[in-house]
């Protein structure tokens, strides 16, 4: 419904940050419906946050949410390497806060 419309509107303006959010949100939709499926849209929002948005932080972004959808799906490894690529992206950027957050997630992770 309100994502797919939100997804076409972005595809049409061309806005690619908006589509990399719009991405990240239906993949932590799937996550908090336990649908593994929600891979896909991550996937995606991480080339777009690369590729087309050429944006550090809000592939940070991207990566921390994603380490978090595979942490609810039990899959710890890659929740791990998702959570440390962000943790460095927002170390890179002088993010503390954000770096923070993602280091007690980890930490809450190895407990």
């Amino acid at each position: 419904g309100e994502l797919r419309r939100a997804e076409q509107v972005a595809i049409a303006a061309n806005l690619a940050g908006r589509l990399a959010q719009t991405y990240t949100l239906m993949g932590k939709l799937r996550g908090a419906q336990q649908d593994e499926t929600g891979f896909v849209f991550f996937e995606q929002a991480i080339e777009l946050a690369r590729a087309v948005e050429r944006s550090p932080a809000a592939e940070a972004q991207v990566y921390h949410a994603y380490g978090l959808f595979r942490s609810r799906l039990g899959q710890r490894e890659e929740a791990r390497a998702y959570l440390e690529r962000a943790r460095e992206l927002f170390d890179s950027l002088g993010e503390a806060v954000e770096r923070e957050r993602v280091d007690a997630e980890l930490r809450a992770m190895s407990a």
